[in-house]
């Protein structure tokens, strides 16, 4: 029986802090200063970002030195057995960095043994890695990847000609039903590389700039696609603080950048780059990994934000990511049915609903807030109503401000968090709390609910 995912699913966000930290092996384990002042990075075993089904980005990034400049450094795979295609984009894009850095970079493999040479060295044939650094330093230049294991530079829009077309031909092949999407989701996300993932670097004394790094691959064994693109870019925060300067943390410019007209090139000076992205291309792309039932991590400077069918989840890594690597899997089954332009229509309605929101919240007035994009369909989590009452309402008030809540899409809130969250509110406000406080679409036991709230703490 075939599943219709016609229609348009919405989750909460979990904001983790830095709470949630991978128990690995450090960087002083895998890094070695030798006499001769070279580096040795001895990678793993496995060289990869799973840790059974979640993609744990640490896993890669313990193995990163970002400060390394002017010296050799040789990447030793003779303990390396397996290694995924999109850890080893991540590995060639941080080569990149380091011979920007002025460093020398040298790859040493397992000595050819009788049955030939080691699965990590194949793989490194096959998706064409040894011409990385002529991609660097050659504008016109490309991977000579094989077309079952693709990976390709992103400069500028004649790449992303390239991109779309090869991934047309791949799509076709897999008879994917919701390949128009999937191309969606793969347009904006490119996009964003070429408009936000670049900068300017010099090659052997000629000035160019440091493409972003594509690359996808067809795991059968699981039948799902993964897909990751990866930059040393500007990174989302630097990006956002120039038109919100209040930002503090890397997860949350990545949660403020998956809003509609928050992440483009619109309202920052021409010299960055022009208005030419809108600013939907994370928010789109990230709702339509969703709907398709998908998984999508951000990861941009220490912040990882994990999107889901279900939830959202940002946190602090303890290492990081000087860009903006985007890496998701969508599995491929013939029986899943997408109305893309009906989820499509529904993500711009709900942006544009969205858009004329934040800018009542810019009322010097009021303050509007949605509640489904703090607390998703199902307002329960009673430690989310108090964050959100101490760091949003409260302040808001205490400022003379009036509030708007908005409860669309909210299906169901109890009345613990209903109370956790107004309260304190009513209190302070006394009788002009129903002037001050206005609550509107809310379901009819949700109202009614915060009725009693109301009247219970007046008394």
């Amino acid at each position: 029986m075939a599943v219709n995912l016609g229609g348009f699913v919405k989750s909460k966000v979990i904001d983790l802090g830095d709470k949630y930290q991978p128990k690995l092996r450090g960087r002083k384990d895998f890094i070695t200063h030798n006499t001769d002042d070279s580096i040795t990075i001895s990678m793993p075993d496995y060289l990869g970002m799973f840790e059974g089904n979640m993609v744990v980005p640490e896993k890669i990034l313990r193995i990163f030195d970002w400060g390394i400049k002017n010296r050799r450094v040789i990447f030793d795979y003779t303990g390396t057995n397996k290694a995924s295609h999109q850890a080893m984009a991540v590995v060639i894009m941080y080569q990149m960095h380091l011979r920007v850095n002025g460093c020398k970079v040298e790859n040493i493999f397992r000595p050819r043994a009788r049955n030939g040479r080691s699965n990590i060295e194949r793989l490194w044939r096959k998706m064409g890695l040894s011409d990385w650094e002529t991609v660097l330093s050659d504008r016109n230049s490309e991977f000579g990847c094989r077309m079952d294991h693709p990976i390709y530079a992103v400069r500028d829009y004649d790449d992303f000609n390239v991109i779309i077309g090869k991934i047309g031909s791949h799509l076709h092949s897999y008879d994917i039903s919701y390949a128009k999407t999937f191309r969606h989701i793969i347009t904006e996300l490119t996009y964003n590389a070429i408009e936000h993932g670049w900068r300017n670097i010099n090659i052997n004394d000629v000035d160019s700039r440091m493409p972003a790094l594509f690359s996808y691959y067809h795991v059968k064994t699981s039948n799902e696609i993964h897909v990751i693109i990866c930059d040393t870019g500007i990174g989302i925060k630097a990006h956002l603080r120039q038109f919100l300067p209040d930002l503090e943390t890397d997860s949350e410019a990545i949660l403020k950048s998956l809003m509609p007209k928050i992440s483009g090139t619109f309202g920052i000076p021409k010299s960055y780059g022009g208005k030419n992205n809108a600013g939907y291309g994370l928010h789109l792309s990230s709702e339509l990994i969703r709907n398709l039932r998908a998984d999508m991590y951000i990861v941009s400077g220490n912040g990882c934000v994990h999107i889901s069918p279900s939830d959202t989840t940002s946190r602090s890594m303890l290492l990081e990511w000087p860009g903006t690597m985007v890496f998701f899997k969508i599995k491929i089954d013939s029986s899943i049915k997408i109305n893309a332009d009906e989820i499509l229509d529904k993500i711009r309605q709900n942006a544009l609903d969205e858009i004329r929101g934040r800018k009542l919240q810019n009322d010097d007035s009021q303050k509007y807030f949605s509640m489904s994009n703090y607390f998703g369909e199902y307002a329960e989590n009673k430690a989310e109503a108090i964050k959100f009452r101490e760091k949003h309402l409260m302040p808001a008030l205490r400022e003379g401000k009036n509030v708007k809540l908005d409860f669309s899409e909210v299906k169901s809130s109890p009345h613990s968090f209903l109370n956790a969250m107004l309260a304190d509110a009513v209190a302070l406000l006394g009788e002009s709390c129903f002037r001050r406080i206005k609550i509107i679409n809310a379901e009819p036991d949700i109202r009614d609910a915060i009725d009693y709230i109301f009247e219970d703490n007046l008394t």
